[in-house]
């Protein structure tokens, strides 16, 4: 019982990550554009990821809601390893080691 709503709590904790994650506004752009009777017009909007990159954002978070889908999907024991061994790959995958401090050259 309270194995499955944990999953059902990562699941819409995944839809709503991927949604702001696509739709959030990241930044603003400014647009300015004169006409020959010497007005100036200037506007302003916010950019989200999708409308900078285009539909492929939404195949790009997908990813993760489909991951957190398959344990409520599938039932079984088995689809929540899984599930949480794809998750820690990427998420290991994504850390970037400690830089290595350079060693001194030893002089003979």
């Amino acid at each position: 019982m309270k194995t499955e709503r944990l999953t059902a709590a990562a699941s819409l904790l995944a839809v709503i990550g991927a949604l702001v994650a696509a739709f959030a506004p990241l930044g603003s752009a400014m647009e300015s554009s004169g006409s020959p009777g010497g007005v100036i017009v200037t506007r302003s909007s916010n950019v989200s990821l999708f409308h900078t990159e285009g539909a492929w954002v939404l195949v790009v978070v997908s990813v993760p809601v489909l991951v957190a889908l398959v344990p409520v999907l599938v039932r079984r024991r088995t689809a929540r390893i899984v599930s949480a061994a794809i998750v820690m790959t990427v998420a290991a995958a994504r850390c970037e080691p400690a830089p290595v401090p350079p060693m001194p050259l030893l002089m003979e």
